[in-house]
């Protein structure tokens, strides 16, 4: 055998080393670069998740922008294309919890209460109670005429949200609704402390103490109404009429005064009125029949306010005056039996027994059980010496209202002088 050399065999070994590392380190790197490539496999989306992110962020900019425009559409008041708008982004986005509230706001404003109710409910049962949802959920309820369930829905609010003092008045009127109206005064007072300069309150506490007939604390109530908020003009005139009511036209007429004696301000036919009943009841006929021409000339097919001229000139024993306007308000509502009275009381005063026994008798056939027109038709009888027919009337008029003291009272003295 031959024997190498020693260069030979370095050489040669050399060359085998260098096979072996090569190889080795061509491994190495496949080995790196397949371990690179598996860890990176987890962190690169899936076919599905990819279209789940597509369609997420599709969805998110539909729904901010339907919202957008629902809100503006809300905001010009077209009711409608919001309503429509809202339904397509719970379509895409059921559990959104904006659009549910602004939805059921609108439904109530378009008064579609059921929809709203079902779709506060709904929105409850995901959010969890809030003041607004509670007070809603009152309003739609209220307008469905389930007031017990409103009122308890209006409380809540109030208890989740004690500043504010909305939930209270809606609160209170319910009550009243259900014809519970001690109970709304009292449920109103009991939050007096709380309120702080609030006419809104004030107003209801006052408009309730009128329903009672409680005109001196209703007045109290309108002038704190009015204290509070100088600018508006219903307050006084609330104030007004209830002074009017209480007995006090004295103090009436003092308000109306102040609130006519403003330049800017413009007097209703409806506080001319009440300025003329004021008058009326003072005792001041001139007065009433200026103030009830002033309202004339606001209403002149106001039936009732030449009845009131009449009445006021009758004051006056201005018998002529009172029969021609009475003439006037049956020409205006031929069917007013307020004008009939005065008509057939002004033609007796004026001695035209005839004709007053002729109207008053159209009028009966025509008001069968109007007791005011029997009684007098049977007086006019009666002053003519007819007492015969005077009495038929007076017991046609008691038998049509036993509880009519004037009607009993006139029959009895005309059973008596048999």
């Amino acid at each position: 055998m031959m024997k190498q050399c020693p260069k030979a065999r370095e050489a040669r070994f050399n060359s085998r080393n260098v096979s072996r590392w090569y190889g080795l380190g061509v491994k190495c790197v496949c080995i790196v670069l397949l371990v690179v490539l598996l860890s990176g496999c987890g962190d690169q989306p899936t076919m599905d998740e990819s279209k789940d992110e597509a369609f997420s962020q599709w969805r998110d900019t539909r729904v901010t922008r339907l919202m957008g425009l629902a809100e503006d559409s809300y905001a010009s008041g077209q009711l409608a294309s919001a309503r429509k708008r809202l339904v397509d982004i719970l379509g895409v986005d059921p559990e959104n919890q904006a659009a549910s509230l602004l939805l059921g706001r609108i439904c109530l404003e378009l008064n579609d209460p059921q929809n709203a109710l079902k779709c506060l409910e709904d929105l409850r049962m995901q959010s969890g109670e809030t003041a607004e949802i509670c007070y809603l959920l009152g309003m739609a309820n209220e307008k469905l005429g389930n007031y017990s369930v409103a009122f308890e829905e209006f409380h809540r609010s109030f208890e989740l949200n004690p500043r504010s003092l909305d939930p209270v008045e809606a609160a209170a009127e319910s009550l009243v609704a259900m014809g519970k109206t001690t109970e709304a005064q009292k449920y109103l007072e009991g939050h007096m402390k709380n309120i702080q300069g609030d006419p809104g309150t004030f107003e209801l506490a006052g408009r309730i103490a009128m329903i009672l007939k409680d005109y001196s604390r209703a007045a109290w109530y309108f002038q704190k109404a009015s204290d509070f908020d100088v600018d508006n003009q219903r307050y006084p005139e609330m104030l007004a009429h209830a002074e009017f009511m209480a007995g006090r036209p004295t103090k009436a007429v003092a308000v109306l005064k102040n609130m006519m004696a403003n330049k800017d301000y413009k007097p209703s036919t409806w506080v001319y009125t009440t300025l003329g009943d004021c008058y009326i009841v003072m005792n001041q006929p001139e007065n009433a029949i200026r103030t009830y021409h002033s309202a004339a000339k606001l209403s002149p097919e106001n039936s009732e306010l030449w009845v009131n001229i009449a009445k006021a000139s009758l004051m006056q024993k201005d018998f002529k005056s009172a029969i021609r306007n009475a003439e006037k308000a049956l020409v205006l509502d031929p069917v007013n039996s307020n004008a009939t009275v005065v008509l057939g009381y002004s033609l007796v005063r004026d001695k035209q027994f005839s004709k007053a026994i002729e109207i008053l008798e159209s009028a009966c056939q025509r008001n069968t059980k109007d007791v005011t027109l029997r009684c007098l038709l049977g007086q006019v009888y009666e002053a003519q010496g007819d007492k015969n027919r005077a009495r038929k009337q007076y017991a046609i008029a008691f038998r049509s209202d036993p509880t009519n003291s004037v009607a009993r009272e006139l029959l009895t003295r005309a059973n008596s002088a048999k």
